[in-house]
């Protein structure tokens, strides 16, 4: 339930070509890969790195989720 980092933004869906990109993608998952080998050693750091509560911890309680 940690956050690695975020990618993307949208600053309008007829611009998304200009915000995301697979380059900035890679780098985005080589970076939470990174993270993600050092764990647990960096617990503490990565303590702070966490969204809002949920009212689903996981996929598969999304209600949507359920039927498939």
């Amino acid at each position: 339930m940690t956050i690695y980092g975020r990618y993307g933004t949208r600053s309008h869906q007829t611009e998304s070509k200009e915000d995301v990109s697979l380059e900035g993608f890679s780098k985005a998952l080589s970076g939470a890969l990174e993270l993600h080998a050092q764990f647990p050693k960096n617990k503490a750091v990565l303590l702070a790195k966490r969204g809002p509560d949920s009212e689903v911890k996981v996929p598969e309680q999304v209600p949507s989720f359920k039927e498939k």
